[in-house]
């Protein structure tokens, strides 16, 4: 009896036993997420399939978007540079729907971590990012209790990259060690006791700072304004857009600026209607007058696409800053948008079929002049038979008169006409793939003014037949170019003067050829 009693009390025992040992596991402390927001105003940051920029892009987040941060994840070996760090994140849409993937965390702020305490089991190497390869920061011995920020990935490749990092709390930096040599522990109730009290503390001094620095910024607001009412701004002889301007259409400016005291700088341009800057100049002029016309270069009105802007200057005068004008206008579209994809496609192909691998030069030879004698685009519509007899057939005549050809811009936007080698090629082939017919007069606008040549850049803001002109290369200078298709390496390209010799070519361009690029485009492209 007593054998049965002793039997059924060792079954009962190891039935609790077993409940405690499933409590702990359902209860067991793990690495805690942290959350952050997007960082990226006035554009958009591509999450991607994986933690690279070559990576597909499944979802395209808005400047501010709240994100879960899951873990850290390395894209190189050896460096902790911006850039090569990026985050696996969730994202939750207005349809409830969680989207996963990686965004570069040099585009996240505002990060909030939850941390749970750690302690080593052994002694460990920190290191300033996560992997064997990344440089040694100092040692931890066995026993050492450490905070957990998140878990960490190494670069793929990397000796133990399979295994998990965590991001560690070392002083008052951040650091990373391989997870193997750490026991994740719960609180006591004195340390989160401890701990709260220690929060609350870092809270109410972190608001009576606040409070303090809102305290001093309304004064110095005051301090200013007083500063700035004992200043005189006056502007004399201005011209500015009138209420409307057509898009593509330039303006002239002029007049002058005077202050009571020297203007120590000076922003002016045009504002959209955000109040954002999207055209800027800044001068120190260090004088009491500006002349206006000294910008006028610098200040593109044709570049700016259909909207509502302001033209608007801002002068500072020591600390105190003081709008000097703003006068309000319009960029209207006045022409139809008919070139589609479709008929960008079909035009490509058609100067193609007839000029590729030609020269692009008077005499259809090789140019050997650096003056462009021979492949000046003026000589070669009245020359070259292949160039004539193309306009012949697609265009109802000849005789192209150079004026109705578009100017494309450089890379820092300046405007590029006609000419010759590259450029005159890349405005023939800008006009041929705009125009229906041999009368038709072309304009180009600037898309994007000195802007990356990159995957991102080229895929958000780029469309075929553009014209791009890139900017200095250590192996090859400026040139301009027509986009013929965008790619996951770079950009199939059709262009002339490649090789120096003005022969009409289509070949690959791989991103980042150029550190800058001007992008160019027909007023009447359509959007598909």
């Amino acid at each position: 009896m007593r054998t049965r009693k002793k039997q059924i009390l060792l079954i009962m025992i190891i039935a609790i036993a077993m409940v405690m040992a499933t409590a702990i596991c359902v209860f067991a402390v793990s690495v805690k997420s942290a959350t952050g927001y997007v960082n990226i105003p006035g554009d958009v940051l591509m999450m991607r399939k994986s933690a690279k920029t070559s990576g597909n892009i499944i979802e395209r987040l808005e400047d501010n978007t709240k994100v879960t941060i899951k873990s850290v994840v390395f894209e190189s070996k050896t460096s902790t540079a911006s850039g090569k760090k990026w985050y696996n994140v969730s994202v939750t849409g207005k349809d409830d729907k969680t989207t996963t993937g990686y965004i570069n965390a040099k585009y996240v702020d505002g990060v909030k971590y939850t941390t749970v305490d750690a302690k080593t089991t052994d002694k460990v190497t920190y290191r300033k990012g996560a992997g064997t390869k990344m440089k040694k920061a100092g040692t931890l011995k066995k026993g050492k209790k450490v905070k957990v920020y998140l878990e960490a990935t190494p670069a793929s490749g990397t000796a133990g990259s399979s295994k998990t990092w965590y991001m560690i709390k070392v002083g008052d930096k951040k650091y990373y060690a391989c997870s193997k040599y750490f026991k994740l522990i719960e609180q006591t109730d004195d340390e989160k006791a401890a701990e709260e009290a220690k929060k609350a503390e870092e809270e109410a001094k972190k608001k009576a700072e606040e409070e303090a620095k809102k305290a001093e910024e309304e004064a110095k607001k005051k301090a200013e304004e007083e500063a700035a009412a004992k200043i005189t701004v006056k502007v004399t002889n201005l011209t500015y857009p009138s209420s409307k301007l057509k898009e593509g259409q330039s303006f002239g400016l002029s007049g002058k600026i005077e202050t009571s005291e020297k203007m120590s700088s000076l922003d002016i341009g045009v504002k959209d209607a955000n109040g954002d800057w999207v055209i800027k100049v800044s001068k120190k002029p260090d004088s009491k007058t500006f002349d206006i016309s000294k910008v006028d270069s610098d200040i593109r009105f044709g570049t700016l696409l259909e909207g509502t802007y302001k033209y608007v200057a801002v002068v500072k005068v020591g600390e105190v800053s003081k709008e000097a004008f703003s006068h309000g206008f319009t960029v209207v579209n006045t022409v139809e948008k008919t070139l589609t994809d479709k008929i960008v496609k079909a035009r490509i192909n058609e100067i193609l079929d007839a000029l590729d691998v030609t020269y692009f030069t008077s005499n259809r030879e090789a140019c050997k002049s650096s003056t462009g004698a021979t492949c000046n685009v003026d000589a070669v519509l009245k020359e070259n038979s292949v160039v004539r007899n193309l306009l012949e057939k697609n265009k109802g005549g000849n005789d192209l008169k150079p004026s109705l050809m578009p100017q494309h811009y450089s890379s820092n936007g300046g405007t590029l006409t006609r000419g010759y080698s590259c450029c005159g090629f890349a405005n023939f082939a800008a006009w041929y793939i705009a125009a229906d017919t041999i009368n038709d007069d072309v304009t180009y606008r600037a898309v994007k003014v000195n802007c990356k040549y990159d995957k991102d850049t080229i895929q958000k803001y780029a469309r075929i037949g553009d014209v791009l002109r890139g900017g200095s290369h250590v192996d090859s200078g400026s040139h301009s170019f027509m986009i013929v298709s965008i790619e996951d390496d770079g950009c199939t390209i059709m262009d002339s003067n490649w090789g120096y010799t003005c022969l009409v070519s289509i070949h690959k361009l791989k991103w980042n050829y150029y550190n800058n690029v001007t992008i160019s485009r027909a007023l009447n492209r359509a959007d598909s």
